[in-house]
């Protein structure tokens, strides 16, 4: 009975060492995937800011053409 024991012991102390893993390893996955969720927050807002930009830029080229070549320069960025 001493061996069972022991190994009892020893079952023990391996269950606890994978709990404690497991923990560390839960605790890792939250970590990564709140990274994830800031990343794409970022990348959003990176996104949001190219569009405002793109349309900025638009209308400052469009106010730098002269009336007849606006027109044509509308109708070049719309068939993009």
């Amino acid at each position: 009975m001493r061996q069972n024991d022991a190994d009892d012991g020893s079952l023990g102390t391996a269950l606890a060492g994978l709990s404690e893993s497991a923990t560390g390893l839960s605790e890792n996955f939250e970590a990564l995937n709140d990274a994830v969720d800031e990343l794409q927050a970022s990348t959003d807002r990176m996104s949001e800011k190219q569009r405002e930009a793109s349309v900025s830029l638009a209308s400052a080229a469009a106010a730098l053409e002269p009336p007849g070549v606006a027109s044509s320069g509308a109708s070049a960025a719309a068939d993009d």
